[in-house]
């Protein structure tokens, strides 16, 4: 007998394609939340709506909408005196931006981005923006706001690099572009011997300083304020480590940086490229493929690159035994290393 209507494989098909298209709805109601800092109001205990709307300068009716789908988000609870409470699962996370576990920074970052993917036809039909200076690398957002994102970002999953990345024979570390600084202070906390130089803009090592007062670090550090792309790199140091850089500048900056970094790893030393690499040759989803996009959308040459064509770039600089590290299945951050022949490090 001839079926009547679609088959349940073509509705399935068809409501996964409308999931699609609705996912911008979440992001919507959370950046929202967090703009009329309803989580923060939250963080004290339960409130009613009433004084949620006080606290929020919102309309009641208004609010009382916004709260229904963010209770249907399971982002917050509904008591049954009609009270609001974040759940005490989200509470680490949900709770006010201070917390180290925090995800606000995180949810203002992105929000501050996502204006310019709604531009993606735009960007392809007539080429990429056209922006002065370094506020690409901030993509909308305030110097605090990025620097507390990408902190979020380090100490959670980045965190996996000091269990990665063997820093037992090296000395001496430089963290070039290192931002929140987090990475350094991470690897400097694993491997006390380890003597750290921090490098990116005076305004970046200013977040720096005050990131090095989260950790209990015995180490040496130096903060050395310069523009990496054209200062020199004094010294010389065991490791340098690029965390989350190369795909801002793009090739032709990342080659010529990568170029300059080679005078400075001592013989026998390396070089580390951190990133939320591509897949070699494979189609995928996912944040490295939305670090493209967003850097399609917010700067004239950055894009994200393939381990393999970071590893040629090492080559090209003059490193070798080239060696690609992935981490844990859950996590899109991985390295690319590459050394510096010679005598061994330390």
């Amino acid at each position: 007998m001839k079926e009547d209507g679609p088959s349940l494989d073509r509705i399935r098909d068809q409501l996964t394609l409308k999931a699609r298209v609705h996912g911008f709805f979440e992001s919507a109601v959370i950046f929202a939340l967090v703009e009329l800092k309803i989580f923060e109001h939250l963080s004290d205990g339960t409130l009613s709506l009433g004084e949620l709307s006080q606290r929020a300068s919102a309309r009641e009716d208004s609010l009382a909408r916004l709260m229904r789908a963010a209770c249907g988000m399971q982002l917050v609870e509904r008591r049954a005196d009609g009270r609001f409470r974040i759940p005490s699962r989200l509470q680490p996370f949900l709770g006010r931006g201070e917390s180290e576990e925090s995800v606000i920074p995180w949810v203002r970052f992105i929000q501050s981005m996502a204006p310019r993917l709604f531009d993606i036809a735009e960007v392809v039909r007539h080429g990429p923006p056209s922006l002065e200076g370094d506020d690409y690398c901030l993509w909308g957002a305030d110097l605090d706001s990025f620097s507390r994102a990408m902190h979020l970002y380090a100490s959670t999953l980045g965190s996996e690099l000091v269990r990665f990345l063997d820093l037992s024979g090296a000395k001496s570390l430089l963290d070039l572009a290192c931002g929140s600084g987090t990475y350094a202070f991470l690897l400097g906390r694993h491997n006390p011997h380890l003597s750290l130089c921090l490098m990116d803009s005076a305004g970046v090592l200013e977040v720096a300083r005050r990131t090095a007062q989260k950790f209990q670090i015995t180490n040496q550090v130096e903060f050395r304020p310069a523009d990496i792309l054209v200062d020199p790199i004094r010294g010389e140091f065991d490791v340098i480590l690029i965390s989350n850089t190369l795909h801002l500048i793009g090739p032709a900056a990342a080659r010529e940086l990568l170029g300059r970094c080679f005078h400075a790893v001592r013989p026998g030393g390396s070089l580390v490229v951190q990133g939320q690499f591509l897949k070699v040759g494979q189609s995928e989803k996912g944040w490295p493929v939305m670090l493209d996009l967003i850097l399609l959308t917010s700067s004239s040459s950055g894009r994200n690159h393939d381990p393999s064509e970071t590893g040629a770039w090492l080559e090209e600089a003059g490193f070798e035994a080239i060696e690609f590290q992935p981490m844990s299945l859950t996590n899109v951050n991985s390295y690319v290393r590459g050394f510096k022949g010679g005598a061994s490090e330390g």
